[in-house]
């Protein structure tokens, strides 16, 4: 007799046969699990699934559900006893794989560190066991012990290689096993049964024959399924598999932040706001604004990188710091650094209440100028590159602000510079002396900064994008391993890597991502105790400056290629400044080169390729441009002074990444144009889209869900480039419509927050067979999208998915049991299409 159950979460009944009792049963409605209570064979019983006792777990199973091994024509699966990391899953006998994931804690359940450490040997005796088994031709015992195995290990993190290839051989073993009990439990060939006529089908059908009176009418049978059209059960083993974290990544750089702002929180006195006068630290005379001026310069940065309470400008504690700093007394000896600093620290906020100190401190640093160059008071006749570099910074931040700057002095920094550069390109501290890398990048930093305020030639096309010093400098730059020195202060150094690749936006020099790889020596090198770095606070931070200004969001990439890519030379840098101003929140911009591949460009959602020529990109590059945009990237085109030659080839390259997608003149109700509805951007408030009025010109190229390209033929970035956010502001509004956009209105994701998943192992949990259908139209507006959802799947599953394109009139149950059918504009199917899809889904 069968035991009838009644699940209490869906009042659906089940049936399990008297055999089963002592054993386990899960609701296929809700998947409510628990134990069936042992039952003489004489009782028979309807039991409410609630009263029955839950199930054994972990190691100590003693009654693992057993391997079902059914004789009818359905095949039925009783689920394992274990909480979270089985799913068995069969396909019967038709086109749809119902998959239930059973996720929970699984997925987020954090674990004891060295877990698998202290458990090995248990580990290793249950593979044994279950080896045992299956030499012993005891399948279904060893399917058990298998079951109980990976019970046991389901919430847990195998960091050990050895262990983890032990599983992975484990893994393949069982899944030898289980087939091989399916093979044994498929029912014998049965003769084709005659087609029934659906509902579906009823149009084209044969009329139904009459059926014959009988006076105990009955049910009638159920329609067995057609062999031809049954599908091969497969088993879905949901393991999660948990991906070697990059020693890189936003959320390592966040925590470091934070560590390292407590730490340096701390080293001040709560009621002076002032760095603690430690007993041995030395001081010049018990005055010590400078380090003070560089230690609220790095916590004013770390506010705007992370959320900490105490660093809000609202606060008490930044506003004592801030009010404490602008009264300090400057060090004599040292007093270009902390002027320079004071004034890059009260530039941040620019607050009205810091400017008497602000103003003050570059009209000394002005008057204090040797030629362009600074020294110490001690040799009023002598300079150095060091105090050089920070003088200049503290006159660059306030003319920021708006302090106004001859420009004479601009023309003095920038000869002083180039007179002593090496012919290599390289800088030294003084003129003769060996050159060092700390003080390269003092020069190219200051060449920049220089740059941006003699600009005189910005309508002009066609020239080098730098002046010959600055290009001999990042030639130097790029050059072997000249950036990886470390100098007498590493933290000097280190910051100084991270004003240069800031300034020049430059995501490589040479082979060397700076960020990545000088971030991941900071992240090694940081105190594991107390945050700090070296337990000094100059160190600490300068380790925080590159950390917090390194990590802010990439408003675009710019395409550096072979030929004349940067007439523009300063446009994305200056739509970075008003973008993060407008958004309130620090934006960087990158350049990023077309021999990269094109992961390297996912840091932000557009790529900004611009001439006034045709570029020369090889069918690769182009193929690049295209996996960028199919991974959900924006590429945006502009003619520099409206250059013909450029527009037409805009048009071509558009033919040649979306042959079958027409570029169009955008219309005027797109969201780049104006999207006033816009939500904030958490968690850092922002103003919505801006109204861009008169809307300019522009071309697209879209798929129907969303833009892939957008082609200026006209000069927007001109106003970029000369600052001209007053007279010319559409152009700036337009800007930063475009990355929003982009962004998706979402959060922005930080420098390292790459979108991009990498390949994963093999799957170990079985694979789903997934048929994307193909038609005449937009069957694949989104090729990527599959591609970066099948990896994340097999992550979070184990599981592997099978991709293959099938034509919808040739779609067959058997090879795939699950199908996406999908596009961006209506479509008439074709009776053909139509019948397979009806055949398909009655199967």
């Amino acid at each position: 007799m069968p035991i009838k159950l009644t699940c209490p979460n869906c009042a659906r009944t089940l049936t399990v046969s008297k055999s089963d009792s002592g054993k386990f049963a899960m609701c296929n409605a809700c998947g409510h699990r628990l134990q069936i209570p042992f039952l003489p064979p004489s009782h028979n019983a309807a039991i409410q699934l609630n009263d029955l006792k839950e199930p054994a777990t972990g190691p100590d199973l003693q009654s693992p559900a057993p391997i079902v091994v059914p004789n009818s024509e359905e095949l039925e699966i009783v689920a394992p006893p274990n909480r979270r990391g089985w799913l068995l899953a069969a396909a019967g006998g038709g086109g749809l794989l119902l998959v239930a994931l059973v996720v929970g804690a699984i997925f987020f359940r954090k674990t004891p560190p060295a877990w698998d450490t202290g458990n090995r040997a248990a580990i290793v005796a249950m593979i044994d066991s279950a080896e045992g088994a299956v030499v012993a031709g005891d399948l279904p015992a060893a399917a058990r012990k298998y079951r109980s195995l990976d019970a046991f290990v389901a919430d847990h993190a195998i960091t050990d290689p050895t262990l983890k290839a032990i599983l992975e051989r484990a893994a393949v073993q069982k899944q030898k096993v289980f087939a091989a009990l399916v093979k044994r439990a498929a029912p014998p060939p049965t003769p084709p049964a005659p087609r029934y006529s659906t509902t579906a089908s009823l149009a084209t059908s044969q009329p139904l024959a009459k059926p014959a009176p009988t006076t105990n009418p009955s049910p009638a049978p159920p329609v067995p399924p057609t062999p031809a059209t049954r599908s091969a059960a497969s088993f879905l083993h949901v393991v999660r598999q948990v991906p070697t974290p990059d020693p890189m990544n936003d959320e390592r750089i966040g925590a470091a932040i934070e560590h390292g702002a407590d730490w340096l929180i701390r080293q001040f006195d709560p009621q002076t706001h002032e760095i603690r006068a430690d007993a041995g630290r030395r001081r010049a005379g018990g005055v010590h604004g400078g380090l003070d001026a560089l230690c609220v310069y790095a916590l004013l940065q770390c506010g705007m990188a992370i959320h900490d309470d105490r660093l809000e400008m609202q606060k008490d504690f930044m506003k004592g710091l801030l009010a404490a700093l602008d009264t300090l007394e400057m060090e004599k000896h040292s007093g270009v650094y902390a002027r320079g600093l004071r004034v890059s620290a009260l530039a941040l906020y620019d607050r009205k209440e810091d400017q008497a100190a602000l103003k003050g401190d570059v009209a000394s640093l002005l008057k204090e100028s040797r030629g362009g160059a600074y020294g110490y008071p001690s040799n009023p006749n002598e300079w150095d590159n060091s105090n050089s570099q920070y003088g200049l910074l503290g006159v660059w931040a306030g003319a920021e602000t708006g302090v106004e700057v001859p420009s004479a002095y601009w023309t003095a920094v920038q000869k002083h510079w180039v007179d002593c550069q090496m012919p290599d390109g390289a800088w030294g501290y003084r003129t003769g002396d060996q050159e060092r890398l700390s003080m390269t990048l003092a020069g190219v930093a200051s060449l920049f900064v220089c740059d941006d305020y003699l600009e005189t030639a910005a309508g002009n096309v066609g020239r080098p994008p730098f002046s010959p010093a600055l290009a001999k400098s990042l030639h130097w730059l790029e050059k072997g391993d000249n950036l990886d020195g470390r100098g007498m202060i590493w933290g000097y150094t280190l910051y100084g890597v991270e004003r240069v690749g800031l300034a020049s936006g430059f995501k490589f020099f040479g082979t060397h991502d700076w960020f990545r790889e000088r971030g991941k020596e900071a992240l090694d090198l940081q105190d594991r105790g107390d945050g700090s770095w070296h337990h000094d606070e100059i160190n600490t931070s300068y380790a925080l400056l590159f950390l917090a200004r390194g990590r802010h969001p990439i408003l675009m990439n710019k395409l550096r290629f072979d030929g004349f890519w940067a007439n523009r030379p300063r446009d994305v840098a200056n739509l970075a400044r008003f973008a993060g101003k407008e958004l309130e929140r620090p934006l960087n911009f990158q350049v990023v080169s077309i021999e990269r591949p094109w992961t390297d460009w996912t840091d932000s959602p557009i790529l900004y390729l611009a001439s006034h020529v045709a570029p020369k990109l090889t069918d690769g590059q182009i193929d690049n441009l295209r996996k960028f945009v199919e991974a959900g990237g924006l590429l945006y085109t502009q003619a520099d002074s409206g250059s013909p030659a450029f527009d037409k080839y805009a048009h071509e390259l558009a033919k040649k990444l979306f042959p079958q997608y027409p570029m169009i003149a955008m219309p005027k109700e797109h969201p780049a144009y104006s999207m006033p509805d816009a939500p904030p951007l958490p968690p850092m408030p922002t103003p919505p889209l801006m109204p861009v009025e008169p809307a300019p010109p522009l071309m697209m190229v879209g798929n129907g869900s969303r833009t892939l390209m957008i082609h200026s033929p006209h000069d927007l970035s001109m106003a970029w480039q000369q600052r001209m956010d007053k007279s010319r502001p559409t152009a700036f509004q337009l800007g930063v419509n475009l990355f929003l956009y982009a962004a998706g209105k979402a959060d922005l994701k930080n420098r390292t927050a790459s979108s991009v998943l990498p390949d994963p192992p093999a799957a170990t949990g079985g694979t789903i067979q997934v048929a994307r259908l193909r038609y005449a139209g937009a069957w694949d507006p989104e090729p990527y999208a599959w591609q970066r959802f099948s990896r994340w799947f097999q992550q979070q599953t184990g599981c592997g998915v099978g991709l293959v394109s099938v034509d919808l009139d040739a779609l067959k149950p058997r090879a795939t049991p699950f199908a996406h059918l999908t596009g961006t504009a209506a479509f008439t199917p074709t009776p053909a299409q139509a019948d397979a899809v009806r055949a398909y889904v009655d199967a």
